[in-house]
This record gives C-alpha cells, structure tokens and sequence, in this order.
C-alpha cells in the first residue's frame, strides 16, 4: 500500500491516501510506447481492472484522434517510471526497459 507523500490534499482539507498506482503503457508491434496512462486508487475508490485501464488508455488517444489499431498493453507500478528516462517496451518480454 502507498501513501502518496505528505497526502493529496483534497477541497475542503484533508489527505487522501492512494492504495494503488498503475501506469497503463499502450506501445506498437514494434515496442514503441505511444501512451503511458497513470490509474490512481484512492482509499474507499473503485480499483479499476487491467481491461477497464486499457481501455480508459486507449479512449484519450482516440479523444485526441491518434490512431489506436494493433496498439497492446501491459500494466506496471507507477514507481518504476523515473522522470525524463526514455522507455520502449521489449514486445517479447512484455517489459519496459530503459532507452537511455
């Protein structure tokens, strides 16, 4: 269970504790990532399943109009995304490794 630093503070104050944190990565046949989408389960929230989170993935790029056709999905802890790192998934492993 995670405990988002210091909480979320939330309109009328308060924290609120996030019980899951999942990035949704949608990547093509060739391992290029095309979306990562962050799913975010607050304490008492409904926790969405891994089809529920491709799908909410897929629709933003639809919303934005890019394409969505033979894009795949794999699911993994917020936590192993580091911030200005380059990733790309290896489509054989279904894991996302480093590209920098």
């Amino acid at each position: 269970m995670a405990t988002t630093e210091g909480g979320n503070n939330v309109e009328g104050g308060g924290s609120v504790e996030a019980v899951s944190e999942i990035s949704t990565v949608l990547y093509d046949r060739t391992g290029a990532i095309k979306h990562i989408h962050h799913n975010v389960t607050l304490r008492g929230g409904h926790e969405l399943t891994e089809d529920e989170m491709a799908a909410a993935a897929t629709d933003v790029l639809r919303r934005q109009q890019r394409p969505v056709d033979g894009l795949q999905a794999i699911h993994i802890p917020t936590s192993t995304l580091e911030p200005r790192k380059r990733y790309r998934v290896d489509t054989q492993k279904r894991i996302v490794v480093d590209q920098t």
